[in-house]
């Protein structure tokens, strides 16, 4: 696996773990730096946009394990991708058209 590969599921790994600690922060109603700061506030979800994205958060985290544990690229980085583009739509959707 090329280093900028490597690279990027690295950061997948840490966006998706701090993501998913986040989400379940906010839905046990914990307050701390990373659900009072990178909160924002949620149109067309509500409170179910933490819970619609835990599925995707932990796939992220787990694909991205299995993909730099193989060393190589496949259908499983591309699925990565599709889910990555998916939960981007979701934010820009949320955050930009639905305002």
């Amino acid at each position: 696996m090329k280093i900028k590969y490597k690279t990027i599921f690295i950061f997948l790994i840490i966006f998706s773990t701090f993501h998913l600690v986040r989400d379940i922060f906010q839905i046990l109603h914990i307050e701390n730096i990373t659900t009072t700061v990178f909160e924002m506030e949620k149109n067309w979800c509500g409170n179910y946009c933490n819970w619609l994205t835990i599925p995707m958060e932990i796939f992220i985290f787990f694909g991205s394990l299995i993909m730099i544990k193989r060393k190589k690229e496949g259908n499983l980085a591309y699925l990565i991708a599709i889910i990555l583009a998916i939960w981007t739509m979701m934010f820009i959707y949320d955050y930009f058209i639905f305002n």
